[in-house]
């Protein structure tokens, strides 16, 4: 009863859109809205910034969420700011066979319109996802392909215009019941998304908060600070 509750409770902590920037393997409760706010700042060159990301999410199902997000409102003014509206679906693998290993695999969709006059593209990524045992430490991983209008102009041509096709992983583990350190990486270079970011997420009733460091792919653009606060209502 005790180890069914606590899973039961880890999972919907964990129902939120994403990591930081890497999409999660959990789903919104259904009939949950999840609403997140996500700030990454760098106040020292190269080209300090503050650049946000604002997520909503509906848990329509245990299965399936409903997503809208949108993406690079900032200052200075960013070239790929973008609205993002989509769905997210989870299903189980072997889980009466490896209820232990919690095996899941994910899919999502996002229709990428752009607000900076950008053709919109369809960004479209798959997870496969695991537990390990005993440490409750998950590992996610996966492939990412993303339209110009989100992740921008990579110098790459792939069919069905997009710019990018990139490997995605990620590493969670929780320490207690309200703290979850994250290791997090897009593959690629020259594109929105490409870096390593470890966090630490805190999660409290309703509430989580985030705090990381993203460091680019390219050592070039330089790091930045990355704080989040997210609700579920």
């Amino acid at each position: 009863m005790g180890l069914r509750y606590w899973i039961f409770w880890f999972s919907i902590v964990w129902a939120q859109q994403t990591l930081v920037n890497l999409p999660s393997i959990e789903i919104t409760h259904p009939k949950r809205v999840f609403v997140l706010h996500e700030s990454q700042i760098r106040f020292w060159h190269p080209e300090p910034h503050w650049v946000t990301t604002h997520f909503l999410t509906y848990g329509l199902s245990h299965k399936v969420e409903l997503a809208v997000t949108l993406h690079d409102i900032g200052i200075p003014r960013q070239a790929y700011r973008s609205l993002a509206i989509g769905y997210k679906c989870t299903e189980d693998i072997f889980a009466r066979e490896l209820p232990e290993l919690e095996l899941k695999w994910a899919l999502g969709q996002m229709l990428i319109v752009s607000l900076s006059g950008r053709r919109p593209g369809l960004w479209t990524y798959v997870l496969w996802s695991m537990r390990i045992p005993h440490l409750r430490t998950r590992l996610s991983a996966g492939i990412n392909a993303g339209p110009p209008a989100l992740f921008g102009e990579t110098g790459h041509k792939y069919p069905l215009d997009l710019s990018t096709i990139d490997f995605i992983g990620s590493i969670e583990q929780p320490i207690g019941e309200h703290v979850n350190i994250i290791l997090e990486w897009f593959s690629g270079r020259h594109h929105e998304f490409a870096s390593l970011i470890p966090g630490l997420i805190v999660n409290w009733k309703d509430w989580t908060f985030v705090l990381g460091c993203r460091i680019p792919n390219d050592a070039e653009e330089g790091i930045s600070l990355v704080t989040e606060v997210g609700h579920t209502f």
